[in-house]
């Protein structure tokens, strides 16, 4: 179970903060009907992705800022956790980035940060893709090829930029999302503990988004996939590590909707205070949730020395995963 540590962390989300007022301009909703059904109070969408309606309401609006594309963002929290970590891009000798909204097919989200930050050539860099556990499976990946290869530094990311996906017409999706970036510069450890879990199931009818189309989600099959797959994830945590939910400071799911993580904790009988929730400030941006949500759990004093965590990841696909991570 020993392997890497998060020596650094950093997010970057979009200037512009959307409210659910201001969506109720958009489409037939209220931020009642949104608060009660997701706990999303805001998020922060890119200037390009804004609908033409809100750029009129809340005045001028840069359409076209570059550090606000899915690459843009990427590269922001990617330098944030660089400096937060005191490594120079020198020292990176993998980049794993999670995203399902590239901006291009090609080049990668990886390799344009690469480039962006002056990266070193000829280390590997690559994008993968498993929606909204992308950063989970990343961070695995990111652990198996630094013990292949004796990498000691890496740096992964999930970003998502995934509002250009959406239908601002749909209120059963337009209300969910936002954009942003996390990143983490990980180290190999081998007196630190982690532990990743991964699985799948095709279920396309659940969660999808049509090549050159907007998302479409049946969001019952959604709810009860992850109120279904998360404590079994936890459980296969505990299995793999020897660590019960008792001896975990922070539990840190996927910030997709607030009913998931509430009606999760009941089941297990937890406390309030084990779960992390920022999903009422930025709502769900996929691969970029649980990254950006440690970052901000880093900034609040809570991942000290010693601090033990649970991660899990759901989404599309139908994916899921797990992390166990210790804070130094």
């Amino acid at each position: 179970m020993s392997g890497i540590r998060i020596a650094g962390l950093g997010k970057a989300l979009p200037d512009r903060i959307v409210t659910n007022d201001d969506l109720s301009i958009v489409v037939d909703t209220s931020d009642e009907w949104i608060r009660t059904r997701t706990g999303i109070r805001e998020r922060r969408i890119a200037g390009q992705n804004l609908p033409e309606i809100l750029r009129t309401e809340q005045g001028p609006c840069d359409k076209d800022k570059p550090d606000e594309t899915c690459t843009g963002l990427a590269a922001r929290a990617a330098r944030e956790a660089l400096q937060d970590a005191g490594a120079s891009p020198s020292d990176i000798g993998l980049v794993v980035a999670a995203t399902m909204s590239p901006d291009f097919f090609s080049p990668s989200v990886a390799c344009s940060v690469q480039e962006a930050l002056g990266l070193p050539p000829g280390i590997p860099a690559f994008d993968v893709n498993a929606a909204c556990s992308g950063f989970i499976y990343a961070m695995t990946v990111a652990d198996a090829m630094m013990r292949e290869m004796n990498i000691g530094c890496a740096l992964v990311i999930g970003a998502d930029a995934v509002t250009s996906l959406i239908d601002f017409a749909d209120r059963g999706t337009c209300v969910l999302f936002g954009d942003g970036a996390g990143a983490a510069v990980v180290n190999m450890d081998e007196g630190c503990s982690f532990a990743g879990v991964l699985g799948a199931e095709g279920k396309r009818s659940a969660l999808s988004i049509p090549v050159g189309g907007h998302m479409l989600m049946n969001g019952r099959d959604v709810f009860r996939f992850a109120v279904t797959v998360v404590p079994r994830v936890l459980e296969e945590l505990e299995t793999e590590t020897g660590r019960s939910l008792d001896d975990i400071d922070q539990i840190v799911l996927h910030q997709a909707n607030d009913r998931i993580i509430e009606h999760i904790r009941r089941k297990l009988a937890l406390p309030e205070d084990k779960f992390f929730r920022n999903l009422q400030h930025y709502g769900n941006t996929c691969a970029a949730s649980i990254p950006v949500a440690l970052t901000e759990m880093k900034e609040q004093g809570l991942l000290g020395p010693g601090t033990r965590i649970f991660c899990v990841g759901f989404g599309a696909g139908l994916a899921w995963g797990g992390l166990y991570l210790e804070f130094q």
